[in-house]
């Protein structure tokens, strides 16, 4: 599961090892990514656990955030280890898969944290060139978008699937007024294939003249496009470990071209659509 900046009703939980049921003071201290640090009052769960809910503005911040256990009972204080939760921006361009999958497809242990740092790099960067390849954005968010008319009487947006369409305006002069918008009843959304079809006019053959405004991508990211991030991600990590790849001769499923060839399979399906 992935999570979210403003998140409200998430229990983080820390299991101390030991019974805490008489602790005085039961705290999760927590790290935020930019070095703030805090500590929010928890209850004891299952005697060894202190649990806390995430309520109304705890999360404020997007990144790596690191939790703790802190317990003082008559007669000790008590520190536990330490537990890493990433959240994203919400409908930000974040990535397309996250640190635990991949490190979980290279055969790394969440606790082995040696290469961490590099492989989240690796993962921004994969998702910057999947991006550049496919011509999309492809995250959930509100869009604003401009396309030459051509003439014709549809035009592909590229971030479908499309939620809602804002406005429609199709203006040569590219100002954009109220006078230039095409009512909401005039054209017909595909939201599945992110196309705008008028019902009854055509566009104006012009250059950069309909602009339309929508909420679309997606909410989720698709299981098999996360998958073959991870698979582009594994392919750079083999390359710049050196000794982990494997002879041109070989036919193994986790050659580094073998793993980019059946991450692009699946990341052709989502290059931009066009107008013929």
């Amino acid at each position: 599961m992935k999570h979210y900046i403003g998140e409200i009703g998430t229990d983080i939980i820390l299991d101390t090892g030991v019974d805490i049921s008489s602790a005085t003071v039961l705290q999760v201290k927590y790290q935020k990514p930019d070095g703030v640090t805090g500590e929010w009052t928890g209850t004891v769960q299952d005697t060894t656990k202190i649990r806390y809910t995430l309520s109304e503005d705890d999360i404020d911040v997007a990144g790596r955030w690191t939790f703790q256990s802190y317990v003082e009972v008559s007669g000790g204080k008590w520190h536990g280890e330490t537990a890493e939760i990433t959240f994203a921006a919400l409908f930000d361009e974040s990535s397309f898969t996250d640190l635990t999958k991949v490190k979980d497809m290279i055969g790394l242990l969440v606790t082995n944290t040696d290469d961490d740092v590099l492989i989240e790099r690796l993962i921004m960067q994969e998702t910057k060139k999947i991006q550049s390849y496919t011509g999309r954005a492809l995250f959930y968010g509100t869009y604003t978008e401009y396309y030459d008319g051509v003439g014709g009487g549809a035009t592909f947006i590229d971030n479908y699937p499309v939620d809602t369409v804002t406005s429609v305006h199709d203006d040569l002069d590219r100002v954009f007024g109220s006078d230039t918008l095409v009512e909401a009843n005039d054209y017909y959304v595909d939201q599945v294939g992110g196309i705008i079809r008028l019902l009854s006019m055509r566009f104006s053959d012009g250059v950069g003249n309909v602009k339309v405004v929508y909420l679309g991508g997606f909410k989720v990211i698709p299981a098999d496009l996360e998958l073959a991030c991870s698979q582009l991600v594994f392919a750079d990590y083999l390359e710049l470990k050196g000794g982990m790849n494997v002879l041109e001769g070989e036919t193994v499923t986790y050659k580094p071209s073998n793993l980019r060839k059946e991450a692009f399979r699946v990341i052709n399906k989502y290059k931009k659509l066009s107008m013929i």
